[in-house]
């Protein structure tokens, strides 16, 4: 209740709240205490409050009802207060213990669609105001209309592929939605996207898909689609793969990415190009604006356009048949703004401008889903968990530019696998360092006392290089002070620096002359002897078995490394304890 006091003053805001007791019914206006970008994890997100079935509510005013049958009257008595809560800039949450703060805080906020920022835009005003005629919204939910707009998307795809003059001559909107998580059922995250818009400006029209009725979600990658399924992504393709049709939306590669995760089977989600990212263009287009003005697609509406936009639908139930009207109109919307908006910038920004920018810009996306069962691929290929248990792996790369290798692992005996990135690696551990089997003619041999770099990549890529292909990188951790190899490993010290006044806990110290350096392992890295990285040091191996080579290399300070060949170790005894 800390806000709350502060705005009705230190005596008069705590004997308010006095009067809020368990049990007590109450009609509250207030902001929710939840975290949108979830920067708190999921203990600060609206999906956990809701599987709670509890709110936390930073209270502007609320009022005690003393009879239960008074609750349809106080309900309409505070029916503007219960609307979208009002944006307030940081200018305007000073409060002090005026009597006109306190009078000002009583006061409820106007109705939905009354507005400061100027009038709320509906898909008519849209229609009269920014577009010069009327839309068409079409809901697709049966396999004749699938074909009906499969056709339409076809005949665009090949009028894009003519010449014309303007590049934003074929620019498409694209949106989704799907029901919020835990609103309407306790699934975690597990909400397939229930509704595909698709606006084409030159067309005038709006596509509303409804992948809720016409889809199949959850499936794998290898399941084979149905007939409905095949002509939806049929569809879909025609336009997603085109390179001369702009997709745009706010935030749009999330979209994409919860596309395919959520009908992983159909493939005309795995790939989109010519993909403009608004938020990305907005912040070319208006380096000095602050990225509050523009960070989502109602306020770079009231920057660009002058309009309020809505958002009262985004959290309603969109696994709802028949969606209400003000649903469809949200969806549309939606769908419909971002081309206005591109275009809208580019005309302020000039051609030339954008003709320098887009390319830039445009860029094309690849989603590979894989489900929870795949924990090592998940992890080595860095998925992020988008829908239920499926986790994607994204990438993305400039249109104009040749496509990255899609991400694989390796084999089930280990090897080479290609990263999100689309280059090509394998874990060190795989690969040798020695040239032969006998452990004769390593380049290290050849190397002793030179300098090699300031970099251990520098020493690990001369000690593999006679082992790996020139287009596959080594996988090693850069940051630890030692990188395990199939037949031995290699240690990196810092030598000791004399003008250092800290000393460190665990100091590398030479000892008899410089023929005995001190190297410390963490008790979970040697595992009493017994792990991969004490045998590949020489202990606890195969009797009889050859010892693999440890390769040492020395820096003073921040210098560069300096080879020094083959060293062997030992655990030195302490206190009569080895």
């Amino acid at each position: 209740g800390k806000t709350f006091c502060d705005s009705l003053g230190e005596n008069e805001g705590p004997e308010e709240l006095k009067t809020l007791k368990p049990g007590r019914l109450v009609v509250v206006r207030g902001a929710a205490n939840v975290d949108p970008r979830q920067k708190n994890g999921w203990s600060n997100s609206a999906g956990n409050w809701a599987q709670k079935r509890s709110l936390d509510v930073i209270v502007s005013s609320f009022d005690i009802l003393s009879e239960t049958d008074k609750v349809d009257a106080a309900m309409e008595g505070h029916r503007r207060n219960l609307g979208v809560y009002p944006l307030v800039f940081k200018g305007q949450r000073v409060l002090s213990n005026s009597a006109a703060t306190k009078e000002r805080v009583k006061v409820r906020s106007p109705p939905p669609n009354a507005s400061s920022y100027g009038p709320s835009l509906t898909l008519a005003l849209f229609d009269s105001q920014l577009q010069g005629s009327a839309t068409d919204v079409v809901f697709v939910d049966t396999e004749d209309k699938l074909e009906s707009m499969s056709k339409t998307f076809s005949d665009l795809q090949s009028l894009s592929t003519e010449a014309h003059d303007d590049i934003l001559d074929f620019v498409i909107g694209i949106d989704c939605e799907w029901r919020p998580t835990g609103m309407y059922s306790d699934d975690f995250d597990g909400n397939s996207v229930a509704l595909l818009q698709i606006s084409v400006p030159a067309l005038r029209t709006i596509f509303l898909v409804d992948t809720y009725a016409l889809l199949r979600p959850g499936l794998s990658q290898s399941d084979a689609m149905d007939r409905t399924e095949a002509l939806l992504s049929e569809a879909i393709t025609a336009i997603f793969q085109a390179t001369t049709i702009i997709k745009t939306g706010f935030h749009v590669p999330t979209d994409f990415r919860r596309l395919a995760a959520s009908f992983p089977h159909v493939t005309a989600f795995r790939e989109v190009n010519a993909v403009v990212e608004l938020s990305t263009l907005a912040r070319k287009v208006h380096p000095a604006t602050s990225r509050n003005s523009i960070g989502s697609l109602q306020r770079l509406t009231r920057l660009v356009l002058g309009f309020d936009v809505s958002k009262v639908q985004q959290c309603s139930d969109w696994q709802k048949r028949p969606l209400t009207r003000a649903q469809s109109e949200y969806a549309a919307l939606d769908c419909a703004l971002p081309p206005r908006l591109l275009g809208e910038m580019a005309e302020g920004a000039g051609r030339a401008k954008m003709e320098a920018i887009l390319p830039q810009l445009l860029s094309s996306w690849r989603f590979v889903i894989m489900d929870s069962d795949c924990q090592e691929a998940i992890t080595v290929l860095k998925a992020k968990r988008v829908v239920g248990s499926n986790f994607a792996v994204s990438q993305s790369w400039l249109t104009n530019k040749p496509k990255p290798a899609v991400p694989a692992m390796p084999t089930e005996r280990g090897g080479p696998y290609i990263d999100k990135s689309g280059i090509a690696r394998i874990a060190s551990h795989m690969v040798k360092i020695h040239a032969t089997s006998d452990g004769s003619g390593s380049l290290w041999d050849n190397n002793v006392g030179e300098v090699i770099g300031k970099s251990k990549g520098k020493c690990v890529e001369m000690l593999a290089s006679h082992s790996l292909r020139n287009d596959i990188r080594l996988e090693y951790n850069p940051r630890s002070g030692f990188v395990p190899f199939q037949d031995g490993i290699v240690l990196f010290v810092n030598a000791p620096n004399p003008n250092q006044s800290r000393r460190s806990p665990y100091p590398n110290e030479w000892l008899d002359n410089g023929r005995v350096l001190t190297w410390y392992l963490r008790d979970k890295d040697w595992g009493g002897g017994k792990s991969k990285t004490a045998q590949l040091l020489g202990f606890g191996g195969p009797t009889g078995s050859k010892k693999p080579s440890a390769v040492l290399f020395v820096r003073s300070a921040n210098g560069e490394f300096v080879c020094c060949g083959r060293c062997f170790a030992s655990v030195p005894v302490l206190g009569g304890l080895p």
